[in-house]
């Protein structure tokens, strides 16, 4: 029994705290806000923001660390080089997103958008199809570019600069997703697409908390991290698979011929050799 999905699973969870930003210091308190602070409160944060501070600096610059670190030790198939770049791009933008300044978020997208750049090329490296050769996969491709749109025209209300990133990044995210659908079935395309779908459900969470409602309630980090971590691990096991085979089948995915199989291989053809030889017309004298 393979026992990493466990420790992964650990991980992720481990991450879904340490990515997250620590809430800010607390203002003078209004009555109103002392209401919201008070452990009776729903939402209430009293006992967590510590934990996140904790987490945040001991954790977040672990997970990334850990995948490549796996990553680059498990046997896998060639072309994977780029698996690398994407990993070590999203741990630079994992750290520049601590910030909360707008220098810090655009580094932080640049880092990304990078990060989905490599990505696509070892995508696009185990697949044998156009990424845009279904229905499917353009009707994708389609409405997520009006989704990239939409979320643009949200960050370009909050601040104009924002918009042209985010159309960019969003347009790429979901060329990041149909890529991954048009992987090779023997080529993991089933663990790289969940992690592509996480990560798009992740960074439409961040869209919608940073854009639309200006929230951060521990929930909703919760849900960003969680979904962020668990796509980082599925893009790497999926990675990870070998044309043919399992995660780090160093076969390839042929099976290996027992001896007895040979021997009676070997019995069978020799009994074919000996029939044929028997029904054979013999040569008039």
């Amino acid at each position: 029994m393979r026992l990493f999905p466990q420790r992964a699973t650990v991980t992720a969870l481990f991450g879904v705290a340490v990515v997250a930003p620590a809430p800010r210091r607390a203002e003078a308190l209004t009555p109103l806000r002392r209401r919201a602070a008070s452990p009776a409160a729903p939402g209430y944060r009293g006992g967590v923001t510590r934990g996140w501070r904790w987490f945040r600096m001991v954790g977040k610059p672990l997970l990334m660390p850990a995948l490549a670190a796996r990553f680059a030790t498990a046997p896998r198939g060639s072309g994977t080089e780029p698996v690398l770049l994407a990993q070590a791009c999203s741990w630079a933008g994992d750290l520049a997103l601590n910030g909360r300044s707008r220098r810090s978020f655009l580094t932080g997208l640049t880092c990304f958008l990078a990060a989905h750049l490599a990505y696509l090329a070892a995508f696009r490296a185990r697949s044998s199809v156009p990424v845009a050769g279904t229905p499917g996969r353009r009707r994708l491709l389609l409405a997520g570019g009006g989704g990239a749109a939409g979320m643009a025209l949200a960050a370009g209300r909050r601040d104009r600069a924002l918009a042209a990133p985010v159309a960019a990044y969003g347009a790429t995210l979901t060329a990041l997703v149909a890529a991954a659908a048009a992987i090779d079935r023997d080529q993991g395309r089933d663990q790289v697409l969940t992690g592509a779908v996480l990560f798009l459900i992740s960074d439409t969470l961040i869209g919608v908390r940073e854009f639309l409602v200006r929230d951060r309630r521990a929930g909703l980090e919760v849900a960003v991290m969680a979904t962020y971590a668990a796509a980082q691990w599925h893009l790497a096991e999926g990675m990870s698979t070998r044309p043919g085979g399992r995660v780090g089948d160093r076969s390839g995915g042929r099976s290996q011929p027992s001896r007895m199989s040979v021997v009676n291989a070997r019995a069978c053809a020799a009994s074919r050799s000996a029939l044929s030889a028997s029904t054979r017309p013999r040569a008039s004298s």
